[in-house]
């Protein structure tokens, strides 16, 4: 799906390479495993696509996010 409050830039290089940046805002009440949220800040990303022939495109993403409010039963996860 799409990201929610957030800012997008996308841009190509050439006609093959093409790349993203994503900059998420505070989500508040965002649902995790087994009913519990968490409010996620500052999400940010970046993509970027490379075609390397007809039919043959490769690429990589990362995105991140900092937890806060976390529930009380969410394990694994801490506050910031």
């Amino acid at each position: 799906g799409r990201a929610e409050n957030s800012i997008t830039y996308r841009n190509n290089i050439s006609d093959n390479w093409k790349y993203g940046f994503t900059y998420q805002t505070t989500r508040e009440d965002v649902g995790l495993a087994d009913g519990l949220t968490a409010t996620l800040k500052n999400g940010m990303g970046a993509s970027t696509l490379y075609t390397v022939m007809d039919g043959l495109t490769i690429g990589l993403a990362y995105h991140q996010n900092e937890f806060d409010d976390v529930n009380a039963g969410v394990k694994n996860i801490k506050d910031g």
